[in-house]
């Protein structure tokens, strides 16, 4: 928040649950930024996940 942020992002393949008890919401990798879902690695079907703050 301090750096004028109002979400953050994950990805993972293995942790979901630890998010998710967080209050991460799962989305789709769409969501991501332009700049990430090019670097996205599709064959490893990380999830990903976001949570907004504030």
């Amino acid at each position: 928040r301090a750096m004028g942020l109002d979400s953050i992002f994950v990805l993972t393949t293995r942790t979901m649950h630890w998010f998710l008890r967080r209050g991460f919401v799962q989305v789709d990798p769409d969501w991501l930024p332009e700049a990430r879902k090019r670097k996205y690695n599709w064959d490893r079907k990380s999830m990903v996940f976001v949570k907004k703050l504030g």
